[in-house]
């Protein structure tokens, strides 16, 4: 059995979760679309077209506040959250510290996020565990699950695999799509819990119901390896395309790979470059080497010497010793 360590195990999550937080609200991330308390949030503006959001985040003077205590909660996890989306990391974090120090459970996850990522501050994940700490206090499912996260990782804390089970359990109950997508995880290694498939499809599923893109890279890989389902190669690529429509570099891999090999979808090299290429501009190693070889060989685009060494010499740059052994075939 190949072993690989929980960092690189939960990456894909970790990574996605870094995305999040400087791009929706807390909340939105365990798709209640509600916060601790039960009350109706409003999603703030996306970008425009043009890359720039809607409108900049408020000046002071345009803040409600009195004398006394300054913004309310809720205004300054408004104002923090235009912040991220203007990505001004160190005005976001002004707001929603004064949020969080109102004890905002929204807004103290997003400032562990912001110390665990280094964004507007140095980073610090020691600081980061602290504010995740105060708002799983409040019993937020996202604090709750990057909480765990960090207990499965041994992150700003010593690791501790029944500790993350029991944090990711109780927010995947309340809905937290990325804690039961961590907790589908732990069922498959069998870490912290005893090993199950068959909780593990459960979870994956519940998350991928959900949006979430990793629950629906997961699932899709239950599908395709026959796990704890019987193997269906349709299904696999139908939840692949999903994550890898919104953008999830794992699911562009292994949908490029799907094509590449006709499994659940016709053959199709010229669609197996589209996804290869898409995972490759965010860094995927293995979506590099398969557009490298593309490149090489006139598969799915025009025989392309210089795009192949590029692709593959980014590859073999991430470690990945096949693009090497190809790399160096080449400059044969």
């Amino acid at each position: 059995m190949k072993v690989i360590s929980r960092a690189a195990s939960l990456m894909p999550i970790l990574s996605m979760l870094l995305v999040l937080a400087v791009s929706t609200p807390a909340c939105a991330q365990h798709g209640t679309g509600r916060g601790v308390r039960g009350a109706e949030t409003e999603p703030v503006a996306a970008p425009d077209s043009s890359g720039q959001p809607d409108a900049a985040p408020p000046d002071d003077a345009t803040m409600p506040a009195t004398e006394e205590t300054g913004p309310s909660a809720a205004d300054a996890l408004e104002a923090g959250r235009r912040a991220l989306l203007a990505k001004d990391y160190a005005s976001a974090l002004k707001w929603l510290l004064s949020a969080a120090e109102q004890d905002n459970a929204d807004a103290q996850t997003l400032v562990g996020s912001l110390y665990e990522a280094g964004l507007g501050v140095a980073k610090d994940e020691a600081e980061a565990y602290r504010w995740y700490g105060r708002a799983a206090e409040q019993h937020h499912p996202d604090g709750m699950a990057r909480l765990g996260l960090m207990h499965a990782t041994g992150r700003g804390v010593e690791q501790d695999d029944e500790q993350a089970v029991a944090l990711f359990r109780e927010a995947a109950e309340n809905g937290s799509a990325v804690a039961q997508d961590a907790l589908g995880r732990m069922y498959l290694e069998g870490a912290g819990v005893d090993q199950n498939d068959a909780e593990a499809l459960n979870w994956f599923r519940a998350s991928a119901d959900q949006g979430n893109p990793s629950g629906q890279t997961n699932l899709a890989q239950m599908f395709r390896d026959g796990r704890g389902v019987e193997s269906d190669d349709t299904e696999a690529a139908k939840w692949y395309s999903k994550a890898a429509e919104q953008g999830f570099a794992e699911a562009q891999t292994n949908l490029g790979l799907m094509y590449n090999q006709g499994r659940g979808v016709p053959e199709d090299a010229g669609e197996a470059v589209k996804w290869f290429r898409q995972a490759a501009v965010q860094g995927q190693a293995l979506a590099q080497y398969h557009l490298g070889v593309g490149y090489a060989e006139g598969r799915g685009v025009q025989t392309n010497q210089a795009e192949a060494v590029k692709w593959l010499g980014k590859a073999a740059d991430q470690g990945l010793s096949a693009a090497r052994t190809y790399l160096a075939r080449l400059r044969k």
